[in-house]
């Protein structure tokens, strides 16, 4: 039998049928298993879901405070005015504000919230790493724009997590 793939998107435009409830999707203990064998890998892979969790609302709360702290060192060795400054950290909190319903919406549609919370976190890094290889203001206004769109799907995505597991 082949295995057929529909993106999270797709399956409700496609499909009249309400997705399963948390309460559904209880897993199943296998005949080989012992009887606390599936609560128990289900309590580790919730604490370890939380504690990347927590790391990554960590690295978020620390990557918004980043750019005022280094105002300075900005000015100084980039040549960027407070203007252009002011400039890049609102960009980046419109865009994130602008984006994050959008997620919240994907994750509540089906969309599973790992990987969009995977997929953010993997565009947040790696516009991170480019914005430390720029010194122009329009391309560093670029990047803090889609650091900000990438940085909208923690927020939303976390917040459906910790709601799920409590």
């Amino acid at each position: 039998s082949s295995i057929r793939i529909q993106p999270c998107w797709l399956k409700h435009v496609s499909s009249t049928a309400t997705p399963p409830s948390p309460v559904q999707m209880k897993p199943h203990r296998t005949k080989d298993a012992k009887p606390g064998q599936v609560a128990e890998f289900v309590e580790k892979d919730r604490l370890l879901s939380l504690w990347l969790l927590y790391a990554v609302c960590f690295v978020e709360g620390a990557d918004t405070q980043l750019l005022p702290s280094t105002f300075r060192a900005l000015e100084a060795d980039v040549g960027l005015t407070p203007q252009d400054l002011a400039t890049l950290g609102m960009c980046q909190a419109a865009a994130a504000c602008m984006a994050a319903p959008f997620f919240g919406i994907l994750v509540d549609r089906g969309c599973p919230g790992k990987w969009v919370l995977v997929g953010g976190s993997a565009a947040w890094g790696i516009l991170t790493f480019l914005l430390a290889c720029i010194t122009d203001f329009t391309p560093m206004l670029v990047l803090r724009t889609l650091n900000g769109i990438a940085l909208a799907t923690l927020t939303p995505v976390s917040q459906a997590i910790i709601a799920k597991f409590t």
